[in-house]
Protein backbone atom coordinates (compact mmCIF):
# COMPACT_ATOMS: atom_id res chain seq x y z
CA UNK A 1 0.00 0.00 0.00
CA UNK A 2 1.49 3.69 -0.90
CA UNK A 3 2.44 5.56 2.11
CA UNK A 4 0.08 8.44 2.89
CA UNK A 5 3.49 10.44 2.99
CA UNK A 6 3.53 10.24 -1.09
CA UNK A 7 0.45 10.46 -2.03
CA UNK A 8 1.19 13.44 -5.27
CA UNK A 9 -1.53 11.55 -7.44
CA UNK A 10 -4.01 10.68 -5.38
CA UNK A 11 -3.70 14.72 -3.69
CA UNK A 12 -3.77 16.26 -7.31
CA UNK A 13 -7.16 14.68 -7.53
CA UNK A 14 -8.82 15.99 -4.94
CA UNK A 15 -6.88 19.70 -5.29
CA UNK A 16 -9.42 22.08 -6.40
CA UNK A 17 -12.52 19.84 -5.71
CA UNK A 18 -14.50 19.94 -2.38
CA UNK A 19 -13.92 23.51 -1.97
CA UNK A 20 -16.53 26.05 -1.44
CA UNK A 21 -14.04 28.79 -1.16
CA UNK A 22 -15.03 30.24 2.18
CA UNK A 23 -15.29 29.14 5.72
CA UNK A 24 -18.68 28.74 6.93
CA UNK A 25 -18.16 28.69 10.59
CA UNK A 26 -15.88 30.17 12.72
CA UNK A 27 -17.25 33.70 14.08
CA UNK A 28 -20.84 34.91 14.79
CA UNK A 29 -22.22 37.16 14.57
CA UNK A 30 -21.32 39.45 11.73
CA UNK A 31 -21.56 43.01 11.27
CA UNK A 32 -22.97 44.69 8.10
CA UNK A 33 -19.95 44.72 6.38
CA UNK A 34 -19.47 40.65 6.65
CA UNK A 35 -16.93 41.05 9.68
CA UNK A 36 -17.10 39.31 13.55
CA UNK A 37 -19.12 42.01 15.48
CA UNK A 38 -17.78 43.29 18.46
CA UNK A 39 -19.57 40.71 20.54
CA UNK A 40 -18.67 37.58 18.09
CA UNK A 41 -17.53 34.63 19.58
CA UNK A 42 -15.17 32.18 17.04
CA UNK A 43 -15.10 28.52 17.22
CA UNK A 44 -14.20 26.17 14.41
CA UNK A 45 -15.09 23.06 15.79
CA UNK A 46 -18.69 24.12 17.05
CA UNK A 47 -20.91 26.11 14.47
CA UNK A 48 -21.06 29.45 16.61
CA UNK A 49 -24.43 30.53 14.74
CA UNK A 50 -25.96 27.34 16.31
CA UNK A 51 -24.38 28.24 20.40
CA UNK A 52 -25.87 31.46 19.19
CA UNK A 53 -29.56 30.63 18.57
CA UNK A 54 -29.44 28.07 21.19
CA UNK A 55 -28.83 30.85 23.93
CA UNK A 56 -31.33 33.09 22.68
CA UNK A 57 -34.08 30.20 23.02
CA UNK A 58 -33.12 29.59 26.50
CA UNK A 59 -33.41 32.98 27.04
CA UNK A 60 -36.69 33.27 25.40
CA UNK A 61 -38.37 31.24 27.77
CA UNK A 62 -37.85 27.38 25.71
CA UNK A 63 -36.96 25.23 28.55
CA UNK A 64 -36.55 21.89 25.75
CA UNK A 65 -32.44 22.49 26.23
CA UNK A 66 -31.99 22.93 30.00
CA UNK A 67 -31.77 19.35 30.86
CA UNK A 68 -28.23 19.35 28.69
CA UNK A 69 -27.45 23.35 30.09
CA UNK A 70 -27.95 21.84 33.76
CA UNK A 71 -25.38 18.68 32.96
CA UNK A 72 -23.02 21.28 31.17
CA UNK A 73 -23.36 23.93 34.53
CA UNK A 74 -22.47 20.98 36.57
CA UNK A 75 -19.83 20.04 34.39
CA UNK A 76 -18.38 24.05 34.81
CA UNK A 77 -19.42 24.00 38.85
CA UNK A 78 -17.64 21.36 39.29
CA UNK A 79 -13.97 23.11 37.54
CA UNK A 80 -14.94 26.14 39.25
CA UNK A 81 -14.28 24.60 42.71
CA UNK A 82 -11.64 22.44 41.50
CA UNK A 83 -8.71 24.44 42.94
CA UNK A 84 -5.84 22.25 41.90
CA UNK A 85 -3.20 23.55 39.21
CA UNK A 86 -3.18 21.34 36.53
CA UNK A 87 0.56 21.02 34.52
CA UNK A 88 2.93 19.20 33.56
CA UNK A 89 4.88 20.35 36.44
CA UNK A 90 2.25 19.23 39.01
CA UNK A 91 4.19 16.13 39.80
CA UNK A 92 6.82 14.96 41.49
CA UNK A 93 10.55 14.71 40.32
CA UNK A 94 10.67 11.32 40.39
CA UNK A 95 8.17 11.27 37.83
CA UNK A 96 10.22 13.55 35.29
CA UNK A 97 10.64 12.84 31.67
CA UNK A 98 13.95 11.35 31.01
CA UNK A 99 15.29 15.12 30.12
CA UNK A 100 14.98 15.53 33.43
CA UNK A 101 12.77 18.74 32.62
CA UNK A 102 9.80 19.29 35.07
CA UNK A 103 8.35 21.41 31.93
CA UNK A 104 8.12 18.41 29.51
CA UNK A 105 5.03 16.57 28.81
CA UNK A 106 5.78 12.80 29.67
CA UNK A 107 3.16 9.41 29.57
CA UNK A 108 4.08 6.01 28.97
CA UNK A 109 3.22 4.10 25.75
CA UNK A 110 0.07 2.33 26.74
CA UNK A 111 0.63 -0.96 25.02
CA UNK A 112 4.08 -1.55 25.80
CA UNK A 113 4.97 -4.25 29.08
CA UNK A 114 8.43 -4.89 31.05
CA UNK A 115 10.09 -7.73 29.14
CA UNK A 116 12.30 -10.72 31.48
CA UNK A 117 15.64 -9.80 29.64
CA UNK A 118 17.43 -6.87 30.20
CA UNK A 119 14.61 -4.69 31.44
CA UNK A 120 13.48 -3.44 27.59
CA UNK A 121 9.60 -2.86 27.10
CA UNK A 122 7.75 -5.16 24.33
CA UNK A 123 4.42 -4.13 22.73
CA UNK A 124 1.08 -6.20 23.45
CA UNK A 125 -1.20 -4.39 21.50
CA UNK A 126 -4.97 -4.31 22.85
CA UNK A 127 -3.62 -5.08 26.78
CA UNK A 128 -2.99 -1.46 28.34
CA UNK A 129 -0.49 -1.22 30.98
CA UNK A 130 -1.40 0.01 34.50
CA UNK A 131 1.88 1.31 35.21
CA UNK A 132 0.59 4.25 32.42
CA UNK A 133 -1.17 5.55 35.54
CA UNK A 134 1.46 6.63 36.99
CA UNK A 135 2.44 9.49 35.51
CA UNK A 136 -0.32 12.14 35.81
CA UNK A 137 0.19 14.49 32.63
CA UNK A 138 -2.40 13.12 30.56
CA UNK A 139 -4.81 13.21 32.94
CA UNK A 140 -3.98 16.49 34.10
CA UNK A 141 -4.16 17.48 30.08
CA UNK A 142 -7.26 15.67 29.85
CA UNK A 143 -8.76 18.16 32.96
CA UNK A 144 -7.52 21.53 31.50
CA UNK A 145 -9.02 20.76 27.79
CA UNK A 146 -12.16 19.51 29.63
CA UNK A 147 -12.66 22.37 31.80
CA UNK A 148 -11.43 25.31 29.35
CA UNK A 149 -13.95 24.20 26.98
CA UNK A 150 -17.01 23.46 29.75
CA UNK A 151 -15.99 26.76 31.32
CA UNK A 152 -16.26 28.78 28.04
CA UNK A 153 -19.40 27.13 27.25
CA UNK A 154 -20.55 27.95 30.45
CA UNK A 155 -19.50 31.51 30.26
CA UNK A 156 -21.06 32.07 27.13
CA UNK A 157 -24.77 30.83 28.39
CA UNK A 158 -24.70 32.56 31.43
CA UNK A 159 -22.36 35.71 31.31
CA UNK A 160 -20.93 34.27 34.71
CA UNK A 161 -17.30 35.79 34.47
CA UNK A 162 -16.25 33.07 37.27
CA UNK A 163 -16.39 30.38 34.79
CA UNK A 164 -14.26 32.82 32.30
CA UNK A 165 -11.85 33.11 35.16
CA UNK A 166 -11.89 29.54 35.82
CA UNK A 167 -11.07 28.97 32.22
CA UNK A 168 -8.49 31.40 32.19
CA UNK A 169 -6.86 30.38 34.73
CA UNK A 170 -6.30 26.54 33.71
CA UNK A 171 -4.92 28.40 30.41
CA UNK A 172 -2.60 30.35 32.20
CA UNK A 173 -1.01 27.47 34.66
CA UNK A 174 -0.85 24.89 31.01
CA UNK A 175 0.70 27.64 28.47
CA UNK A 176 1.62 30.49 29.65
CA UNK A 177 2.96 31.01 33.39
CA UNK A 178 6.76 30.67 33.40
CA UNK A 179 6.78 28.65 36.27
CA UNK A 180 4.38 26.23 35.10
CA UNK A 181 3.77 26.38 31.67
CA UNK A 182 4.32 22.90 29.21
CA UNK A 183 7.24 23.13 26.50
CA UNK A 184 5.69 22.90 22.90
CA UNK A 185 6.49 19.90 21.70
CA UNK A 186 5.54 16.37 23.12
CA UNK A 187 9.36 14.49 22.96
CA UNK A 188 8.09 12.44 25.92
CA UNK A 189 4.80 11.35 25.07
CA UNK A 190 4.21 7.87 24.62
CA UNK A 191 7.49 7.12 25.67
CA UNK A 192 8.48 3.60 26.12
CA UNK A 193 11.43 2.76 28.69
CA UNK A 194 14.50 2.17 28.02
CA UNK A 195 14.38 4.34 24.82
CA UNK A 196 17.67 5.38 24.15
CA UNK A 197 18.20 9.15 24.06
CA UNK A 198 19.87 11.70 21.87
CA UNK A 199 22.61 14.34 23.61
CA UNK A 200 19.68 16.95 23.76
CA UNK A 201 17.56 14.46 25.51
CA UNK A 202 15.26 13.68 22.86
CA UNK A 203 14.44 10.49 21.42
CA UNK A 204 14.95 8.97 17.57
CA UNK A 205 11.86 9.30 15.46
CA UNK A 206 8.85 7.33 16.96
CA UNK A 207 5.06 7.71 16.52
CA UNK A 208 2.29 7.46 18.29
CA UNK A 209 2.77 9.73 20.87
CA UNK A 210 1.14 12.69 19.67
CA UNK A 211 -2.53 11.51 20.30
CA UNK A 212 -2.76 12.78 23.64
CA UNK A 213 -3.45 16.67 22.30
CA UNK A 214 -5.96 15.18 19.65
CA UNK A 215 -9.01 17.04 21.62
CA UNK A 216 -6.71 20.25 21.14
CA UNK A 217 -10.24 21.87 19.26
CA UNK A 218 -11.64 22.09 23.20
CA UNK A 219 -8.95 24.45 23.73
CA UNK A 220 -9.07 26.49 20.79
CA UNK A 221 -13.27 26.85 20.56
CA UNK A 222 -12.57 27.22 24.77
CA UNK A 223 -10.84 30.07 23.74
CA UNK A 224 -13.32 31.87 20.88
CA UNK A 225 -15.90 31.15 23.70
CA UNK A 226 -13.77 33.46 26.37
CA UNK A 227 -11.81 35.86 24.41
CA UNK A 228 -14.19 39.13 24.84
CA UNK A 229 -14.54 38.05 28.47
CA UNK A 230 -12.89 40.67 31.16
CA UNK A 231 -10.89 37.70 32.57
CA UNK A 232 -9.03 37.13 29.11
CA UNK A 233 -6.34 39.72 28.08
CA UNK A 234 -4.18 40.83 25.29
CA UNK A 235 -1.52 39.41 26.95
CA UNK A 236 -2.91 35.65 26.92
CA UNK A 237 -3.83 35.78 23.52
CA UNK A 238 -0.61 36.90 22.37
CA UNK A 239 1.03 34.40 24.67
CA UNK A 240 -1.60 31.84 23.62
CA UNK A 241 -0.71 32.32 20.14
CA UNK A 242 3.18 31.91 20.64
CA UNK A 243 2.72 28.81 21.80
CA UNK A 244 0.66 27.13 19.63
CA UNK A 245 3.00 28.25 17.07
CA UNK A 246 5.91 27.39 18.11
CA UNK A 247 4.08 23.70 18.83
CA UNK A 248 2.95 23.31 14.96
CA UNK A 249 6.66 24.12 13.83
CA UNK A 250 7.35 21.42 16.30
CA UNK A 251 4.45 18.94 15.13
CA UNK A 252 5.58 19.08 10.95
CA UNK A 253 9.22 19.38 11.74
CA UNK A 254 10.57 17.42 14.57
CA UNK A 255 11.23 13.38 13.64
CA UNK A 256 8.60 12.38 16.37
CA UNK A 257 6.13 15.22 14.61
CA UNK A 258 6.97 13.57 10.54
CA UNK A 259 6.64 10.08 11.75
CA UNK A 260 3.06 10.11 13.13
CA UNK A 261 2.54 12.08 9.73
CA UNK A 262 3.35 9.64 8.22
CA UNK A 263 1.26 6.86 9.81
CA UNK A 264 -1.28 5.54 7.65
CA UNK A 265 -3.92 4.89 10.32
CA UNK A 266 -5.84 6.56 13.05
CA UNK A 267 -2.86 8.08 14.18
CA UNK A 268 -2.13 9.94 11.00
CA UNK A 269 -6.26 10.73 11.03
CA UNK A 270 -5.60 12.62 14.25
CA UNK A 271 -2.76 14.29 13.81
CA UNK A 272 -4.09 15.56 10.66
CA UNK A 273 -6.79 16.73 13.30
CA UNK A 274 -4.39 18.58 15.33
CA UNK A 275 -2.71 20.26 12.34
CA UNK A 276 -6.29 21.47 11.03
CA UNK A 277 -7.34 22.93 14.20
CA UNK A 278 -3.85 24.48 15.16
CA UNK A 279 -3.65 26.37 11.78
CA UNK A 280 -7.53 27.46 12.25
CA UNK A 281 -6.12 28.86 15.22
CA UNK A 282 -3.13 30.66 14.18
CA UNK A 283 -5.57 32.37 11.28
CA UNK A 284 -4.33 29.87 8.66
CA UNK A 285 -7.31 29.25 7.07
CA UNK A 286 -5.99 27.55 3.30
CA UNK A 287 -3.37 26.09 5.04
CA UNK A 288 -5.94 24.14 7.19
CA UNK A 289 -7.80 23.35 3.94
CA UNK A 290 -4.46 21.77 1.99
CA UNK A 291 -4.51 19.50 5.46
CA UNK A 292 -7.91 18.25 4.94
CA UNK A 293 -7.96 18.13 1.39
CA UNK A 294 -4.97 16.98 0.36
CA UNK A 295 -3.90 14.89 3.33
CA UNK A 296 -6.95 13.46 5.19
CA UNK A 297 -9.03 12.85 2.55
CA UNK A 298 -6.76 10.93 0.33
CA UNK A 299 -6.01 9.48 4.04
CA UNK A 300 -9.64 8.45 3.69
CA UNK A 301 -9.21 6.90 0.57
CA UNK A 302 -6.80 4.23 1.78
CA UNK A 303 -8.38 3.61 5.05
CA UNK A 304 -11.80 2.90 4.14
CA UNK A 305 -13.08 -0.02 1.48
CA UNK A 306 -15.75 0.58 -0.64
CA UNK A 307 -18.16 -1.28 1.84
CA UNK A 308 -17.25 0.74 4.68
CA UNK A 309 -14.47 -1.54 6.44
CA UNK A 310 -11.42 -0.01 8.05
CA UNK A 311 -8.65 -2.60 7.61
CA UNK A 312 -5.87 -0.92 8.98
CA UNK A 313 -7.65 -0.21 12.23
CA UNK A 314 -9.29 -3.96 11.64
CA UNK A 315 -5.59 -5.55 11.78
CA UNK A 316 -5.63 -4.22 15.71
CA UNK A 317 -6.81 -6.57 18.59
CA UNK A 318 -9.03 -4.23 19.51
CA UNK A 319 -10.79 -3.69 16.11
CA UNK A 320 -14.29 -2.64 17.09
CA UNK A 321 -12.44 0.38 19.21
CA UNK A 322 -10.14 1.24 16.47
CA UNK A 323 -12.41 1.70 13.94
CA UNK A 324 -14.51 3.81 15.54
CA UNK A 325 -11.12 6.14 16.84
CA UNK A 326 -10.60 6.50 13.23
CA UNK A 327 -13.85 7.38 12.33
CA UNK A 328 -14.00 9.55 14.94
CA UNK A 329 -11.04 11.88 14.03
CA UNK A 330 -12.91 12.12 10.49
CA UNK A 331 -16.17 13.57 11.76
CA UNK A 332 -13.79 15.81 13.93
CA UNK A 333 -12.39 17.36 10.48
CA UNK A 334 -15.92 17.15 8.84
CA UNK A 335 -17.10 19.52 11.70
CA UNK A 336 -13.81 21.59 11.52
CA UNK A 337 -14.47 22.15 7.80
CA UNK A 338 -17.20 24.40 8.86
CA UNK A 339 -14.27 26.74 9.26
CA UNK A 340 -12.50 25.86 6.36
CA UNK A 341 -14.77 25.55 3.34
CA UNK A 342 -13.77 22.19 2.43
CA UNK A 343 -16.90 20.06 1.70
CA UNK A 344 -15.72 17.13 3.84
CA UNK A 345 -19.00 14.82 4.50
CA UNK A 346 -20.21 15.21 1.00
CA UNK A 347 -16.91 13.37 -0.27
CA UNK A 348 -17.78 10.08 -1.58
CA UNK A 349 -15.40 7.90 -4.45
CA UNK A 350 -17.06 6.65 -7.70
CA UNK A 351 -17.19 2.99 -5.89
CA UNK A 352 -18.43 4.44 -2.38
CA UNK A 353 -15.63 5.09 0.51
CA UNK A 354 -16.53 7.97 2.36
CA UNK A 355 -17.24 8.51 6.16
CA UNK A 356 -20.60 7.87 6.00
CA UNK A 357 -20.02 4.42 4.40
CA UNK A 358 -17.78 3.59 7.28
CA UNK A 359 -19.91 4.93 9.36
CA UNK A 360 -23.31 2.54 8.37
CA UNK A 361 -20.96 -0.38 8.23
CA UNK A 362 -20.25 -0.19 12.18
CA UNK A 363 -24.00 0.41 12.56
CA UNK A 364 -24.87 -2.48 11.15
CA UNK A 365 -22.66 -4.75 13.65
CA UNK A 366 -24.70 -2.87 16.44
CA UNK A 367 -27.76 -4.34 15.79
CA UNK A 368 -26.65 -7.51 15.74
CA UNK A 369 -24.46 -7.06 18.96
CA UNK A 370 -20.94 -7.95 16.85
CA UNK A 371 -21.98 -11.08 15.45
CA UNK A 372 -20.51 -11.96 11.66
CA UNK A 373 -17.45 -8.97 12.60
CA UNK A 374 -15.16 -9.85 10.19
CA UNK A 375 -11.82 -9.98 12.33
CA UNK A 376 -11.04 -10.83 15.80
CA UNK A 377 -12.04 -8.09 18.81
CA UNK A 378 -10.97 -8.91 22.10
CA UNK A 379 -13.18 -6.04 22.93
CA UNK A 380 -16.90 -5.75 23.69
CA UNK A 381 -18.58 -4.12 20.93
CA UNK A 382 -20.09 -0.93 22.61
CA UNK A 383 -22.04 1.29 20.88
CA UNK A 384 -22.11 4.36 22.51
CA UNK A 385 -19.53 5.77 20.30
CA UNK A 386 -21.50 4.98 17.33
CA UNK A 387 -24.88 6.35 18.51
CA UNK A 388 -23.09 9.61 19.15
CA UNK A 389 -21.90 9.21 15.53
CA UNK A 390 -25.25 8.47 14.12
CA UNK A 391 -26.43 11.65 15.63
CA UNK A 392 -23.94 13.73 14.16
CA UNK A 393 -24.44 11.88 11.24
CA UNK A 394 -28.24 12.48 10.93
CA UNK A 395 -27.72 16.06 11.63
CA UNK A 396 -25.11 16.55 8.53
CA UNK A 397 -27.51 14.28 6.29
CA UNK A 398 -30.63 14.65 7.20
CA UNK A 399 -30.74 10.70 6.81
CA UNK A 400 -33.98 9.14 8.88
CA UNK A 401 -32.01 5.74 8.81
CA UNK A 402 -29.31 7.51 11.50
CA UNK A 403 -32.41 8.82 14.09
CA UNK A 404 -34.23 5.48 13.39
CA UNK A 405 -30.81 4.00 14.24
CA UNK A 406 -30.43 6.03 17.39
CA UNK A 407 -34.01 5.70 18.08
CA UNK A 408 -33.74 1.43 18.44
CA UNK A 409 -30.44 1.78 20.11
CA UNK A 410 -30.14 4.07 22.92
CA UNK A 411 -34.02 4.14 23.35
CA UNK A 412 -34.78 6.66 25.89
CA UNK A 413 -32.93 9.89 24.07
CA UNK A 414 -30.39 11.41 26.27
CA UNK A 415 -32.15 14.85 26.92
CA UNK A 416 -29.40 16.00 29.14
CA UNK A 417 -26.51 15.25 26.07
CA UNK A 418 -24.76 18.71 26.12
CA UNK A 419 -23.40 18.29 22.59
CA UNK A 420 -27.24 19.57 21.91
CA UNK A 421 -26.29 23.17 22.95
CA UNK A 422 -24.04 23.21 19.88
CA UNK A 423 -26.18 21.42 17.60
CA UNK A 424 -29.33 22.95 15.68
CA UNK A 425 -31.89 23.53 18.13
CA UNK A 426 -34.23 20.31 19.49
CA UNK A 427 -32.26 18.19 16.34
CA UNK A 428 -30.96 15.16 19.00
CA UNK A 429 -32.13 13.47 22.17
CA UNK A 430 -35.62 15.31 22.18
CA UNK A 431 -37.29 14.49 25.65
CA UNK A 432 -40.01 12.18 25.21
CA UNK A 433 -44.01 11.85 26.54
CA UNK A 434 -45.61 9.08 27.25
CA UNK A 435 -45.99 6.63 24.74
CA UNK A 436 -42.46 7.47 23.13
CA UNK A 437 -43.43 10.34 21.10
CA UNK A 438 -41.13 13.59 21.08
CA UNK A 439 -42.61 16.73 23.45
CA UNK A 440 -41.49 18.91 20.44
CA UNK A 441 -44.50 20.88 19.83
CA UNK A 442 -45.37 22.08 16.43
CA UNK A 443 -43.77 24.84 16.61
CA UNK A 444 -40.91 22.92 18.21
CA UNK A 445 -40.75 20.77 15.28
CA UNK A 446 -41.43 23.65 12.70
CA UNK A 447 -37.99 25.23 14.36
CA UNK A 448 -35.54 22.01 14.79
CA UNK A 449 -36.65 21.40 10.87
CA UNK A 450 -36.02 24.81 9.69
CA UNK A 451 -32.69 24.78 11.53
CA UNK A 452 -31.90 21.59 10.39
CA UNK A 453 -32.67 22.57 6.72
CA UNK A 454 -30.29 25.63 7.33
CA UNK A 455 -27.41 23.06 8.51
CA UNK A 456 -28.16 21.38 5.17
CA UNK A 457 -27.62 24.82 3.24
CA UNK A 458 -23.90 25.10 4.98
CA UNK A 459 -23.10 21.67 4.18
CA UNK A 460 -25.31 20.72 0.67
CA UNK A 461 -24.80 24.63 -0.94
CA UNK A 462 -22.36 23.06 -3.51
CA UNK A 463 -23.28 19.81 -5.66
CA UNK A 464 -21.22 16.13 -4.54
CA UNK A 465 -18.11 15.87 -6.51
CA UNK A 466 -17.24 12.62 -6.74
CA UNK A 467 -13.56 11.29 -8.07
Amino acid sequence: MMRISNLSIISSLITGVLYAGNALGASWPLDSAGSPASNSITTYYINPMFLWDNRDFINRGRRELNPALQRLLRYANAAVADTNVYSVTAKVNTLYAPSGDPHDYYSLARYYWPSTAGGQYVRKDGYPNPEIYSIPDSAFLDTMMDDVFDCGLAYFFTGNSTYSDRAVQRLRDWFINQATKMNPNLNFANWIKGTPTNANGTTAALGGGLLEFSRVWRVTDGIGLIRNSPSFTNDDWNALQAWFNEYYNWLIESPRGQAEGNSPNNQGTWYDVQRTTILLFLGQTALAADVQRKVTLSRLLQQVLPDGQQPLELTRPLSWQYSIFNLKAHFTQGWLAQSTGVEYFQFQTNDGRSAARALNFLMSYVLVNGSGWPVTNIGNFDPTDVVELAKEAFIVYRDVKYSSFVDAVQGKPASWNPFRLWAPYASIDGALRAGGQPTLGKSGWITALLAAAFLGLLFFGSVLQEL
